[in-house]
């Protein structure tokens, strides 16, 4: 009896610690569906085949986060400034660079003060912050373009 009983609670512990509830369900898919859209016209700017998941842990241990930012918007600028390095109107060297030098985009939440863009192994990470800036003047697409430009 005492062997089931410890089957049975193993069970139930050995699954997944916490299960995404519907909302953070369709919360994730909206804001994939975004990013998607934004790598779908990166892949076919730069002739690439990056894949670009959302880190959705750090954004989803912020309450109610889809509230206070944009976060397929947000997550969307790292794709946007590496495809504005594709452009007809940038060297060509940079095109060659990124089919090269990157084969994923990560998107991940940092909190205030801790917008970064790092690239190792091939992965780009983006991480966002809030409050979300959203000006044109330090948007994460000029961000990101900047940083890719001088590292790759």
């Amino acid at each position: 009896m005492h062997a089931k009983r410890l089957a049975l609670v193993i069970a139930l512990f050995s699954g997944p610690v916490m299960a995404q509830t519907i909302a953070q369900q369709a919360n994730h898919k909206a804001w994939q569906d975004q990013v998607d859209a934004k790598v779908g016209y990166l892949n076919k700017a730069c002739g690439t085949t990056i894949a670009a998941p959302i880190a959705y842990a750090g954004f989803d241990a912020v309450p109610d986060i889809g509230m206070k930012m944009p976060v397929g918007q947000a997550c969307g600028e790292a794709e946007e400034g590496v495809a504005n390095l594709c452009s007809p109107t940038t060297p060509p060297a940079y095109k060659a660079a990124i089919q090269k030098g990157i084969s994923k985009i990560v998107c991940a939440y940092g909190g205030a003060g801790k917008r970064a863009v790092s690239l190792s192994g091939g992965t780009l990470t983006y991480t966002v912050e809030n409050p979300w800036p959203g000006k044109y003047d330090t948007d994460g697409t000029h961000f990101v373009q900047y940083y890719v430009a001088k590292t790759l």
